[in-house]
């Protein structure tokens, strides 16, 4: 039985799939700077339980508030899927990190996510991203 060829990812894909992981070094980094230079100007932002971040400083000011308040730790993502169609794209996949809980304990959250890209000159530049837990607000208490 002969070997199935795999289509080629084209650079659009590729370089989307090189942003999300650029994203995971500079969160992992709590690097804020770093994180501003892969969004536009107009990014909205939105996680749960957090009014939408609109525009870079509020992002810079949600993402100060996420480090201090949940410490999160150990970002890791999985690009799912990519599809482009012109200067738009959109890519999701899954996380994994570690948080710090109110109650002091630490968990191992797993969620989902979706980012919106446009691509401005001849970077992609993120101008959505939303995500959110697969725990239960229940587990998160305990």
């Amino acid at each position: 039985m002969a070997a199935v060829a795999k289509p080629a990812i084209d650079v659009a894909e590729q370089t989307i799939r090189a942003i999300a992981q650029e994203w995971v070094k500079h969160h992992n980094e709590r690097n804020i700077d770093k994180l501003l230079t892969l969004v536009t100007n107009d990014i909205r932002m939105c996680v749960p339980n957090k009014p939408m971040a609109e525009g870079p400083k509020a992002m810079r000011d949600l993402m100060e508030k996420l480090f201090k308040e949940f410490d999160s730790r150990k970002l890791v993502v999985v690009t799912e899927h990519v599809e482009t169609g012109g200067d738009i794209a959109f890519s999701f996949g899954t996380f994994e990190m570690n948080i710090l809980l109110p109650s002091g304990r630490r968990l191992d959250d797993i969620g989902k996510w979706v980012v919106t890209l446009r691509r401005v000159g001849k970077e992609w530049l993120i101008c959505g991203h939303c995500f959110n837990t697969d725990l239960t607000i229940t587990s998160m208490m305990a």
